[in-house]
């Protein structure tokens, strides 16, 4: 019967149910009828909740009662049976309808004989009935309103994993067409993907007309049957069988490449890796298991059992020192791998353990013919080995791998076909332990789902699914890592082989710079995953460390002599990626490599810098004190015993207070008075203070400057180091470790990360920092003089916004790990006062927002939430978070004299009701009067939440105007 049926199941919303009835009461064109099915047979609340509206429009409404609880798939099937008329609208009852919904719905539909259903653009929305912006689900499908290719959309949404169409309240369809049960098709059940099957199913038999206008809005929520995480499971098992079940993909008419369901399953495992971050693990578990297993079966009916025939053979070379734990690994890969043709050669440094004689019985156990061991009278380390290996090979291609590693069954038909190309000298592999270049979790997903060795037994599948996802699609690199290297003959023999002065490490960076200077490429395939546990002989042997440290010397020296000391390129420069910021694989030991490299365009004339350094520049210490002069004693005193005397120290004082500055004087009276400069004035706050100290040093021809916190100690060579390391690198601004007070072995500042937190030292070199301290920065007059602290921030982020200044004009800061300057331990004491609470979050937001940076302002809303926890029982301390949250959006910086809010004359309840009624109109207006409503009860944690949202939502997505 021609007409429209809207189908609202309910089940304990009495509310929403009202809500989702009235909307549709309200269309422009009103249906033929409407059903609510209610699951609850106990309860009279839903039908209490919409009684006057059912008997309003009695000739219409037709409410059931389920006399036992179905289920939602019962409830949707009776639903289906119960409906009379063509056309069918399922409406979740906390879910509604835009007005114009049903009649341009049924107008399509009436129009267009081929279309058989539509759907439309929806909104997703929270229980306050406010836009979740930022839902990949709110993404429309296309732009404007059209017809679409049913077939076409049905593999989009598989091959991107989406449901495109979306759920049953987003659309409307011919029930005629309807010849399956969308909750038991193929003879598997669905639940959670049940409207994906329906409308995949119905697009077989007609076309999709898409409206990209929202016509229906979906409610996010906890008490959702989408939100139960067994039902999440269950989804996820769902989407497996569309992305894999080929039965499912016969019935909806869609034919899937090998290529498409790699690019499914990264999507997929990507919601493995979420969900699995969610749950207990046990299901999670069976979950990855019982995918892994399905997906190995779907790979393994379309394998080809075709070898490469043809190719020339491969002689692969492996060097042991007590592999014993993983060689047999290893060598059963080989030997499942390889052809007749080809041959191994096993290489035993002499090892202590049972190696030798496991390879040995391996090889006699399997009847190996081609495969061979060797012992050396003694450990003349790798390189050595691997040349002896070569020389007794017997074929033109060539592969070194480590005995820590197992390899897949179709890495000689991959390597083969990139080495064989004239122009390419080496080709490497990805694994799970090795350099992020060459790492798996830049190239697929697996690596979230498959952790340690458990990664072994699937590293065929791993292997397939690249190959699908890349087909033979490679990368040039600068550096192939020695795990796993192939090479030919020629190109071996032609770069002298392997450095045997290089006893342990160092060979594959060496042998990568050889290759590509003799003008061969470096290639690492993306469909080629090697399995490498790690540095096994290393874990066991101390000693093999301590090789590999003198190999990196030596290694060093070899760079020294190719191009001069002080010119040797970065290792960033010679062995890192674009984007690479610090290169950790090669950190020569000794100081007496620490101006090796070249970080300025410019050569540096070391004796010109040594005459400079002898003629004794004249350093500006520039210190910002706030009632400091406990702490300036302690600096003061290590400012004495420094090596490097010719400085002079401005000290910039704010605290406004005559016995703090008597305390000043009595504390510098300890230095020579010619050194010290102490200033008093207004409090301006710290970048101010050190813009003022800078000024006055620049005024004083001080030629360095050297801004210190007062709460720092400085070593003995601090000051000579840090001038010595900005003279040999030619970089105009430096800084260096900072430790902590407390913990001296620990640090507090490394050029990659600061933390109140101390964190272990360890081995490293002079490098680019990631952002700068404020408590160290040594820097030349000339910067200073045209780039100063942003005084708007007055205290915190003004050194982040220093460092994007200096950025801007192409200085990147240096940082020596040679030196030290020690600062106070503030692990208890950071973010305990108000203002300090204020000032460093309103500034976090701020510099956030400016720096344009969605994931950074993330990052603040984050930290601001979690400060507000964790300090949940300090009322003033988050009532200063709630200005800073204000005046961070709208970018009102300066001075704060005081957090004390003039109370409005609006009483609390008002208060809070206007802030609920203004923001569904206007976040910029919302935010002041919840601002308002939050300094008077400021642990109203419903409230705070909403507050920080539409803070976020007024950055990240609104087109209303932030700053003021």
């Amino acid at each position: 019967m021609k007409g429209v049926s809207v189908l609202i199941p309910t089940y304990n919303r009495p509310k929403l149910l009202r809500r989702a009835l009235l909307s549709v009461l309200r269309q422009t064109t009103l249906p033929d009828e409407v059903i609510i099915l209610d699951d609850n047979p106990k309860s009279t609340d839903n039908y209490e909740a919409v009684k006057d509206l059912i008997e309003q429009y009695c000739w219409l409404i037709r409410y059931e009662k389920n006399e036992r609880n179905l289920g939602v798939v019962e409830s949707y099937l009776k639903l289906l049976k119960l409906a009379k008329y063509e056309y069918v609208k399922f409406l979740a009852d906390d879910d509604w309808l835009h007005p114009e919904a049903l009649e341009k719905m049924k107008g399509v539909l009436d129009k267009f004989r081929e279309v058989a259903l539509v759907s439309s653009r929806r909104i997703p929305v929270n229980e306050d009935e406010e836009c979740l912006l930022g839902v990949k689900a709110a993404e429309p499908l296309c732009e404007e309103d059209q017809i679409l290719d049913g077939k076409e959309i049905i593999k989009k949404s598989f091959v991107d994993l989406r449901n495109y169409v979306g759920e049953f309240s987003t659309f409307m369809f011919r029930k005629s067409l309807l010849d399956i049960n969308p909750f038991h098709f193929c003879g598997l059940r669905f639940r959670a993907n049940a409207d994906w099957i329906l409308w995949s199913y119905l697009l077989t038999k007609g076309k999709l007309f898409y409206f990209s206008q929202p016509l229906s809005f979906f409610t996010v929520h906890s008490r959702q049957d989408q939100a139960n995480l067994d039902v999440q499971l269950a989804g996820l098992r769902e989407r497996v069988e569309l992305i894999l079940n080929e039965q499912i993909h016969r019935m909806l008419n869609v034919s899937l490449t090998l290529r498409e369901i790699a690019q499914a399953v990264e999507k997929l495992i990507l919601e493995v890796k979420l969900l699995v971050s969610r749950g207990s693990g046990k299901e999670e578990e069976s979950l990855i298991r019982s995918f892994l297993e399905r997906y190995s079966e779907k790979l393994c009916s379309n394998r080809s059992s075709k070898r490469l025939c043809g190719r020339p053979s491969f002689s692969v070379i492996v060097v042991t020192y007590n592999s014993s734990s993983t060689i047999e690994k290893l060598l059963s890969s080989l030997k499942s791998s390889l052809m007749q043709n080809d041959e191994v050669i096993i290489i035993d440094n002499n090892s202590q353990d049972e190696t030798f004689a496991l390879v040995k019985r391996f090889i006699e156990r399997e009847k190996l013919k081609n495969f061979r061991i060797l012992k050396m009278e003694k450990n003349f380390g790798y390189a050595k080995a691997v040349n002896e290996g070569v020389k007794v090979s017997r074929n033109d291609y060539l592969v070194f791998v480590n005995p820590d590693t197992v390899l897949p069954d179709s890495w000689t038909e991959i390597v083969y076909e990139n080495l064989k190309d004239d122009k390419v000298g080496a080709v490497g592999a990805l694994s799970n332990f090795v350099l992020s270049p060459q790492h798996l979790v830049r190239f697929s997903n697996f690596s979230w789902i498959l952790k340690g060795k458990e990664i072994v037994k699937y590293i065929n599948l791993v292997n397939e699914h690249l190959n699908n996802l890349y087909g033979k699609d490679s990368e040039e690199k600068k550096l192939l890592v020695g795990f796993f290297l192939a090479t030919k003959r020629e190109v071996f023999e032609k770069v002298g082989g392997f450095d045997e002065e290089l006893f342990l490490g160092m060979d594959d960076l060496d042998y990568s710079l050889k290759v590509r200077k003799i003008g061969l490429k470096l290639l690492l395939p993306k469909n080629l995953f090697v399995y490498h546990e790690g540095h096994v002989s290393f874990k066991k042997n101390r000693e093999s460390e301590k090789h590999k440290k003198l190999t990196e010397n030596i290694f060093a020296e070899k760079l020294i002599k190719k191009y001069g000391f002080g010119n040797v390129p970065t290792p960033e420069e010679l062995w890192g990626e674009e984007d690479t910021l610090y290169f950790d694989a090669f950190v020569p030991i000794g100081s007496k490599y620490k101006f090796m490299f070249r970080f300025s365009d410019k050569k540096v004339d070391f004796q010109q810098v040594a005459k400079e350094i002898a003629r004794r520049p004249k350093v500006g210490i520039v210190t910002v004190s706030y009632y400091s002069s406990n702490d300036l004693e302690l600096m003061a005193e290590s400012l004495k015993k420094m090596s490097y005397q010719e400085f002079e120290w401005y000290i910039v004082d704010h605290s406004e207070n005559e016995e703090e500055v008597k305390n000043l004087r009595k504390v510098l009276s300890t230095l020579p008075s010619e050194k010290v400069f102490l200033f008093t004035r207004e409090n301006k706050g710290y970048a101010a203070g050190v813009n003022f100290g800078v000024e006055k040093a620049l005024e004083n021809n001080c030629e360095y400057i050297w801004i210190l916190n007062p709460d720092v100690v400085v070593e003995e060579d601090t000051l000579l180091e840090l001038l010595k390391t900005l003279l040999f690198t030619d970089v105009p601004v430096v800084t260096c470790k900072i430790r902590d007070l407390v913990e001296k072995d620990k640090l507090q500042y490394d050029g990659f990360k600061v933390s109140y937190t101390p964190f272990p030292d360890y081995l490293h070199r002079i490098r680019k920092v990631r952002f700068l301290s404020g408590a160290n920065i040594f820097a030349t007059a000339e910067v200073l003089k045209t780039v100063k602290f942003d005084e708007r921030y007055f205290l915190y982020f003004e050194d982040n916004d220093f460092m994007e200044k200096l950025l801007k004009r192409g200085i990147v800061p240096l940082y020596t790990p040679y030196t030290s300057v020690y600062h106070k331990n503030k692990k208890k004491s950071f973010l305990t006062s108000p203002l300090e609470v204020y000032y460093f979050f309103r500034n976090h937001i701020f510099y956030s927002i400016r720096s344009g940076s969605l994931p950074a302002f993330e990052k603040a809303i984050n930290d601001v939430l979690a400060f507000y926890k964790n300090s949940f029982t300090q009322k003033r301390r988050i009532k200063a978070l709630v200005a800073a949250i204000y005046d961070g959006v709208f970018g009102f910086l300066g001075k704060r004299d005081s957090l004390s809010h003039v109370p409005s004359s609006k009483k609390r309840v008002e208060l809070l009701r206007e802030y609920l009624e203004i923001r569904k109109v206007s976040k910029v207006l919302a935010l002041e009067k919840g601002r308002d409503y939050l300094l008077t009860r400021p642990r109203d944690v419903e409230v705070f939440s909403k507050y920080l949202n539409d803070a976020f939502l007024l950055v990240a997505y609104s087109g209303e105007r932030v700053y003021r």
